[in-house]
């Protein structure tokens, strides 16, 4: 199982989260989880006294592509015993940054 920290307010398009409170936790199993929370236990304790790698997605990319391309990251990476792969999720197919984008 992959978790995925969402900063996306919209599943497509839209802005970033409002604040630190809006982030939601999701997996590659649980897309959608009810309820959305911001820290879900579960990841904290998957991560607790582990080297993080936290991986992200490019530009043009709705929030169920960025999840179906970076779940299959973890079976790639090779981070030994004490590694552990979280996707971000970001709206990078959106027009916030238009200086980039």
């Amino acid at each position: 199982m992959t978790y995925f920290i969402d900063l996306r307010a919209d599943s497509a398009g839209g802005n970033p989260v409002h604040d630190a409170g809006s982030v939601v936790v999701r997996t590659d199993a649980q897309r959608d989880p009810n309820p959305a929370r911001p820290l879900a236990p579960d990841l904290i304790q998957a991560v607790q006294g582990r080297d993080v790698l936290l991986g992200t997605h490019g530009f043009h990319v709705n929030r169920n592509d960025g999840i179906d391309n970076l779940s299959h990251w973890t079976e790639w990476l090779q981070l030994g015993a004490n590694g552990y792969f979280a996707g971000v999720l970001w709206p990078g197919d959106s027009r916030w940054v238009p200086f980039i984008d």
